[in-house]
């Protein structure tokens, strides 16, 4: 397959996974799931053999502060703008900034459920600080 085709199937398969997020239910939540790992297959074997999307993102500071942090982002970008360019080092050096990586990514995405949780249950924390201000 060729990288154009890739990035559609993964971008397919994205759509896929969020019409499934609004439909709910068990099934769906078992077809997501299996999307998801159809997705991941698509990025892994698209990267070469000891590579991965956090090392390529952690090879190119540039990149990883100016993409999405995600596994798509970083092969579009990859395969887009990468190749060719002098920007395809997707080698992992050191074991210790992937785990660091991850770790700031986790608490990212954790920060984010927790303010996604919030507003729907009512006041979360610290917005008590913020009435203050208004008042």
């Amino acid at each position: 397959k060729d990288d154009a085709t890739i990035i559609e199937e993964v971008e397919e398969v994205e759509k896929e996974i969020e019409e499934l997020d609004s439909q709910g239910g068990a099934e769906a939540e078992k077809e997501k799931e299996d999307l998801e790992a159809v997705a991941e297959d698509l990025i892994e074997t698209t990267f070469p053999p000891g590579c991965s999307w956090e090392c390529y993102m952690t090879n190119y500071k540039f990149i990883d502060k100016h993409i999405e942090h995600t596994e798509e982002a970083a092969l579009k970008y990859y395969l887009e703008k990468g190749l060719g360019n002098g920007k395809d080092d997707c080698t992992c050096r050191d074991d210790k900034e992937i785990f660091e990586k991850i770790d700031q990514v986790a608490e990212e995405i954790e920060e984010l459920e927790t303010k996604g949780k919030g507003k729907h249950k009512g006041k979360g924390k610290g917005d008590d600080k913020d009435e203050k201000k208004i008042k």
